[in-house]
C-alpha cells in the first residue's frame, strides 16, 4: 500500500472480556477532494488473535463481518476451517472445509512474501480432518427473559478439546445478561468429533453464536 494514500491506525475491538488488536485502514482523502481506490486490499478494520498472528475478524463496512473460526495448524500455517460473513445478527455465508489435503513443499500459495517475519517452524508437515458437530443441545430460554421479550444472538469464544469437548467458553457478545448462563449451559453439553491433526486430536479455538428468537 503507497502510505501516501492510506491512514493506518492501531485500533482494538473489545469483545465482552476479550480484546483483539486491530489494524484499521483508511482511503486518504486527496487535495483535490477524491478518494483513492486500495488495490488489493479493502478499507475497514482487521482485528488478529492475540495469541496467534492471524487474522480473526473483517470488519468492512456498516454491519458487515467476516469471522475465520475452528483454527488449525496445516503445515506450520494457520488454517480457518469455518468463516462466517455476517451482517447484523445474521449469517449470509458460512464456509466450512471438510478435509484439507498437504500441498507440495514448493507450491507458490505456501510461499509468503519476501519481507514476512515467521512466527513458528515445523518440521513435520500435517493434514486435518474437521471435527463434526456430533450432538447440539438446544438452550433453555429462561422464563424471565420470555417475559421481559429479550431475544438476541449471544456469541461465545470456545475452545473444542482434543475430545471434542466444548471448554473455556467465554462470553464475546450477549444482548443480555439473562441469556448468558444457558448459551454457556448448552454448548458446554456439545459434543465435537475431535479435530485430527498429523493423525493426532488438537484443540481448535472457534466462535458459537447461540440464537434467541421469540418467534414474531
Amino acid at each position: 500500500m503507497d502510505p501516501l494514500g492510506v491512514d493506518l491506525k492501531k485500533e482494538q475491538l473489545e469483545i465482552g472480556k476479550i480484546k483483539l488488536p486491530c489494524a484499521q485502514i483508511k482511503a486518504r482523502m486527496r487535495s483535490n477532494g477524491t478518494t483513492p481506490i486500495l488495490l488489493g486490499v479493502p478499507q475497514g478494520d482487521y482485528c488478529f488473535d492475540p495469541k496467534l498472528s492471524v487474522l480473526r475478524i473483517e470488519h468492512l463496512f456498516n454491519s458487515v463481518y467476516v469471522e475465520f473460526n475452528k483454527l488449525a495448524r496445516i503445515q506450520n500455517r494457520i488454517l480457518a476451517q469455518e468463516i462466517t460473513i455476517t451482517a447484523g445478527s445474521h449469517n449470509l455465508l458460512v464456509f466450512n472445509v471438510a478435509m484439507a489435503e498437504e500441498l507440495p513443499s514448493g507450491d507458490t500459495s505456501l510461499s509468503p512474501p519476501a519481507d514476512a517475519m515467521p512466527v513458528a517452524t515445523e518440521e513435520n508437515p500435517s493434514s486435518p480432518s474437521a471435527g463434526l458437530l456430533l450432538d447440539k443441545v438446544p438452550p433453555v430460554y429462561p422464563p424471565a427473559a420470555k417475559a421481559s421479550h429479550v431475544s438476541g444472538v449471544v456469541v461465545l469464544d470456545t475452545m473444542i478439546g482434543k475430545d471434542g469437548r466444548p471448554k473455556d467458553i467465554r462470553v464475546l457478545n450477549t444482548p443480555s445478561p439473562l441469556l448468558t448462563l444457558s448459551s454457556k449451559d448448552a454448548v458446554a453439553r456439545w459434543r465435537y468429533a475431535p479435530f485430527i491433526v498429523d493423525g493426532r486430536p488438537e484443540e481448535v479455538n472457534t466462535i458459537i453464536n447461540v440464537v434467541f428468537s421469540l418467534g414474531y
